[in-house]
């Protein structure tokens, strides 16, 4: 049984009373939940689900979503390295389905690591874009690898403060989000580093920074956009005192209702309309607190904004073409920047990104080097769907040349290949390009994501 901080279990009875010691029987004895998100865009739900000897059941309030076995280990399957699935803890999930998402909505994650309620925010857009934000740099390339691997092109993955958005960003986005760091008593069954690292004192300093961020976001919302706030805390401190504070210093902001399901789902937060709890002996999940707040001050229109394009000469455009022509179907060349020597496919209109530490834009599709050789970008591999692919190898899970390229190894097909790049797939959901020599497939997997122990558990 773990062994919990006697500060925070009196300040619990003390929250709870009646209902403390069932609350103490879920998060103590209790095993956490566990659940993945399956990603459309890469595989169909039935085949997915097919791909599996065990029956998955359905988390109620998402039709991708399914709750799996506590011993599951999936970071290694085929399926993961493919961005069809993500691994997510299902209550996680809430924060972003408690808004309507527009296909043409500009959206900031300020606190995005790693990339959960992105994703689900990306799977929603068509026109518009999302800048994923992490003020921490190693968290920060986690993001972009989970962006990368799920195949989303119009996301921006930032290395910055929320205040450095301030100087071209003001009354910009129609939603921000705002997971904000806290002090992590929602995790507590699931992360016993949150139960050694809590405190009081990191209870009210995590206030004191969650009151920081909103003022920041509450600038970078347009008129009647919305911030989403969210915890995985259970202290007052940093749930509904904190946005109490920030509707009495921002008086033209309201709370507004989370989404049926949403609602469904949840418990009322304590005397605060329309915030919501997920409490684990109530709700399906870990410990989360969610607000939704509303600009209703008439802000001025941020003025229309397309970053310039560096200027790519015709000799390079025929290059690209020729190299690219090798692997792709088509691609909208008028959509390729130059960014610090690489090209980026970047399908929507880019804002000011000067005065941030871009990590990525869009999609990186390759660079050339010293030699003048073109060198293409992993990140292309995973960006359309298999379709618009024009050398595809295709394998089943039960083959064995799926591990042994994931491991990093050479593949000897006797596929037809008539290019010299091949795309890697298994079932269809694409793993990684290789370059055809004589019918052997010279590995270009990435070396920091391949799977040393060569194999995978079949569940």
């Amino acid at each position: 049984m773990m062994k919990l901080p006697e500060d925070f279990l009196n300040r619990m009875q003390t929250l709870l009373k009646d209902e403390y010691e069932i609350f103490l029987q879920s998060i103590t004895n209790e095993e956490p939940t566990r659940g993945l998100r399956i990603n459309t865009r890469k595989i169909k739900v039935e085949d997915f689900l097919n791909s599996f000897d065990t029956s998955l059941k359905q988390v109620p309030f998402d039709e991708n979503f399914y709750f799996i076995p506590h011993h599951w280990l999936l970071g290694n399957h085929p399926y993961f390295h493919g961005g069809a699935m993500y691994l997510q803890e299902p209550s996680a999930a809430l924060p972003a389905l408690s808004v309507e998402v527009k296909e043409d909505f500009k959206v900031l994650d300020l606190c995005a690591a790693p990339g959960g309620k992105t994703s689900q925010i990306l799977s929603k857009l068509n026109s518009g874009f999302l800048i994923a934000n992490e003020i921490n740099f190693n968290r920060a390339k986690v993001l972009a690898g989970n962006i990368e691997r799920l195949g989303y092109q119009n996301a921006i993955v930032t290395n910055n403060k929320p205040e450095d958005f301030l100087k071209d960003y003001k009354n910009f986005f129609d939603l921000v989000i705002v997971d904000a760091p806290c002090s992590g008593e929602g995790m507590f069954r699931k992360d016993e580093e949150a139960i050694k690292n809590w405190n009081i004192t990191n209870v009210l300093s995590c206030a004191i920074r969650q009151n920081d961020i909103l003022k920041v976001a509450a600038q970078l919302v347009k008129q009647k956009g919305q911030i989403v706030y969210s915890t995985c805390t259970y202290a007052i401190e940093e749930n509904e005192e904190v946005v109490k504070n920030f509707l009495r210093e921002h008086p033209d902001f309201k709370l507004v209702e989370v989404r049926d399901e949403v609602k469904q789902n949840t418990s009322p937060a304590i005397d605060l309309e329309y915030a919501r709890r997920v409490w684990p002996h109530k709700n399906i999940g870990e410990g989360h607190f969610i607000a939704v707040m509303e600009n209703t001050l008439e802000t001025a229109v941020h003025y229309g904004y397309k970053y310039p394009r560096s200027k790519i000469s015709s000799s390079v455009i025929k290059e690209l073409k020729e190299e690219l022509g090798q692997v792709i179907v088509d691609i909208n060349y008028h959509n390729i920047y130059l960014l610090k020597d690489n090209f980026h496919l970047i399908p929507f209109s880019l804002p000011p990104i000067d005065n941030l530490k871009v990590m990525l834009a869009g999609v990186k599709v390759g660079s050339f080097n010293k030699y003048r050789r073109f060198m293409i970008d992993h990140q292309l591999s995973h960006a359309f769907s298999i379709s618009n692919y024009k050398n595809v190898i295709n394998y089943s899970l039960e083959d064995s040349e799926v591990s042994d390229y994931l491991a990093g190894y050479e593949i000897i097909t006797s596929q037809i290949i008539n290019k010299e790049y091949a795309l890697i797939s298994v079932n269809g959901v694409a793993l990684g390009f290789g370059k055809n020599v004589n019918g052997t497939i010279k590995n270009y997997y990435p070396k920091g994501l391949r799977n040393l122990v060569k194999k995978f558990e079949k569940y």
